[in-house]
């Protein structure tokens, strides 16, 4: 059943922390059935390259669940 399933939530700092740093622990939890959200407090924009840099984001975010 579901009753062990829960909906996670990680916070990172910045950009490509998720890919980083918490790459094991995103595929342990989904592999447990668990369901990881991700948000990230900056956009990456200190050289002007927010906008891709985040779409590289939603790109990560998506293999990594």
């Amino acid at each position: 059943g579901t009753l062990g399933k829960r909906n996670v939530l990680l916070v990172v700092v910045h950009l490509d922390d998720e890919s980083m740093f918490f790459s094991p622990t995103l595929s342990y939890l989904t592999s447990r059935g668990h369901n990881p959200q991700i948000l990230c407090l900056s956009i990456g924009d200190a050289n002007g390259k927010g906008e891709i840099r985040k779409e590289v984001f939603y790109h990560a975010c998506a293999i990594l669940k």
